[in-house]
């Protein structure tokens, strides 16, 4: 029997990025890592008053793109793989075997510009997120898309607006959102698509970029428990967590 929890990790992730431009290809590399103190159960269950659970996580991604129409349309690929480790006190009759989780996924991003003012951005986002304890099911994978029409108002604005779908928050659903480009004309600029994600740049050299991140990062993460006290938890030992970051 499969029983689904939704455990969401609550929080802000405020990441410190370090990108690397390689200037022949124009990819890019980053490593976010991002770390959340001990808490204890907002609503701790008979003998969990004391317990506390800690996470962090550490994340690489390589990015290049295909460029088309002398800069019209541009295909950009990125792979991305991140690990979360979790850390136990207090838990009575010993720590809970949910130890790592992994997600692993690759996105497909289309920029195309389809007049003089207006452009189109898309994207494709399938992945996996599990702890790999177990034989690989349709539970570990998840899916997104997402299509924004952007207005170019400027040199250093534009704004937009469209739709995304995904299946990563427990049950897949469509969800409206916009998007807001802004730079100073120089080494400053903010991206965004709420409520996905919002980055701000500083480019101090050409072949550096340092960011601010912050985002909403829902997975489901398809796990099987192998150590816990059934009369604690009330849980058959399959789970699926749905963590939000």
């Amino acid at each position: 029997m499969k029983i689904l929890i939704k455990a969401w990790l609550l929080g802000v992730v405020t990441s410190f990025i370090f990108l690397l431009n390689i200037p022949t290809v124009h990819a890019q590399i980053s490593l976010i890592h991002d770390f959340f103190p001990s808490q204890n159960f907002s609503k701790p269950a008979a003998g969990l008053n004391n317990a506390k659970i800690q996470s962090r996580s550490v994340s690489i991604s390589v990015a290049f793109p295909l460029i088309f129409s002398e800069g019209r349309t541009v295909f950009n690929n990125k792979i991305y793989y991140k690990r979360r480790d979790f850390s136990y006190k207090g838990f009575p009759g010993g720590n809970p075997s949910i130890n790592d989780i992994h997600d692993l996924n690759y996105t497909l991003t289309l920029q195309h510009g389809l007049s003089a003012k207006w452009g189109l951005l898309a994207f494709v986002t399938p992945g996996l997120a599990s702890d790999f304890e177990s034989s690989l099911s349709s539970n570990d994978f998840n899916f997104q898309a997402v299509t924004v029409f952007i207005r170019k108002f400027s040199p250093q604005f534009s704004f937009g607006f469209g739709t995304v779908y995904s299946t990563q928050f427990g049950q897949p659903f469509p969800l409206p959102v916009l998007a807001i480009n802004w730079n100073n004309g120089k080494n400053l600029r903010w991206d965004t698509i709420l409520p996905v994600s919002s980055t701000f740049r500083y480019t101090p050299t050409p072949k550096l970029d340092l960011g601010l991140a912050l985002g909403l990062d829902g997975n489901n993460y398809h796990m099987v428990a192998l150590f816990y006290d059934p009369a604690i938890f009330q849980y058959d030992n399959t789970i699926r967590q749905s963590g939000r970051t």
